[in-house]
Order: structure tokens, then C-alpha cells, then sequence
């Protein structure tokens, strides 16, 4: 059976194995990371999966592929005792879950350059303190680009026999 091959498929592959991995991350506090929410609270173990970068497309067993450089963000509450040695703990704990991990999909690669670094904190009411786990991975992508949940900014209609290409200018906007 072929797999979807998207970002978004590739994200929930990795979200569902981490919260499978221990009853300490819930589902809710696994996210792709958004640069533009600044007002997160974070109460509980939380996971914000960044997709940094790739590099030139690659093609393998003659599929198209890229090099995803990968940031898991692993964040805890600054309300937890020895937070700076328990978010440590929790990064690598996340190491090890991506080593060698290729999250059931058939399209990807065993993960390479695993590392973790001390990310941001915040020392604030709403506090956190957070290390960052960075890897790569070769992921497979379709062969042509298919939305997920695609909405149509435009709804246009036609009367049949009037319809299909050449036909264009005699469709009229749905109201």
C-alpha cells in the first residue's frame, strides 16, 4: 500500500511516536513550532517540531526526495524542580527516540547528525527553559504537490456542454 508523501503526514508519523513513547507528552503538547506565538504557556512536557530547512532535492531508489534539517524543541515549565537538568534529560531522552527512527513511513530515512543544544528559556511568571534537538532526514515527497485540506478561494460554476478547458470564459462565480 503507497503512503502519502507530505510534511503533514510526515509530522503526525513523528507527533504519534513520541506520544506513544511516554505518558509524560500528551498529544495536545506536540505542535509544529509557529515563530509567530510568542504567548505560549507551557504546563506540561511540550514538543515543537521545527522544519528548519532542506537542501537541494534528491532523488533515491528513483523517487524525489529531500534533506530535512530537523529542531525538536523539548520545553518544560520553569515550575519544575532542577528545570535545567530535567529539560536536558528530556532532550536527550528525545535523542533517543529519534535514533534510527523512521517514524513507520517507507518513504524515510534513518535520521542522521542527531545533536542538542540548550534552546531558549524564559525566566517570567509563565516560564520555561527548553533544549533544542536537531537531526537529518531524508524524506520522500510525491510526485506533484496536493494540498492537504485545499479550500478554493474562488468557486466558479458552468451549464454542461459549456464546461471543461476552452470553456473557461463561460463560467460564471458562484454567489
Amino acid at each position: 500500500m503507497s503512503q502519502t508523501r507530505s510534511f503533514t503526514a510526515y509530522f503526525k508519523a513523528i507527533k504519534y511516536h513520541l506520544v506513544q513513547s511516554s505518558e509524560k507528552i500528551e498529544d495536545s503538547a506536540v505542535t509544529v513550532f509557529d515563530v509567530t506565538d510568542g504567548e505560549q504557556v507551557f504546563n506540561g512536557p511540550t514538543i515543537l517540531v521545527e522544519f528548519s530547512e532542506f537542501d537541494r532535492p534528491l532523488k533515491t531508489s528513483g523517487k524525489k526526495s529531500v534533506e530535512l534539517l530537523m529542531h525538536l524543541h523539548c520545553i518544560l515549565s520553569s515550575a519544575n524542580d532542577n528545570v535545567s537538568l530535567e529539560v536536558a534529560n528530556f532532550a536527550a531522552f528525545v535523542s533517543t527516540l529519534i535514533d534510527g527512527n523512521t517514524w513507520g513511513l517507507d518513504y524515510v530515512k534513518p535520521p542522521t547528525e542527531i545533536a542538542g543544544q540548550p534552546g531558549k528559556y524564559d525566566t517570567g511568571t509563565k516560564g520555561f527553559d527548553s533544549w533544542i534537538v536537531s537531526f537529518k532526514q531524508v524524506v520522500g515527497i510525491g510526485e506533484s504537490w496536493e494540498p492537504d485540506n485545499f479550500v478554493p478561494n474562488e468557486v466558479l460554476w458552468g451549464i454542461a456542454p459549456d464546461v471543461g478547458l476552452g470553456n473557461e470564459d463561460k463560467y460564471k462565480p458562484a454567489e
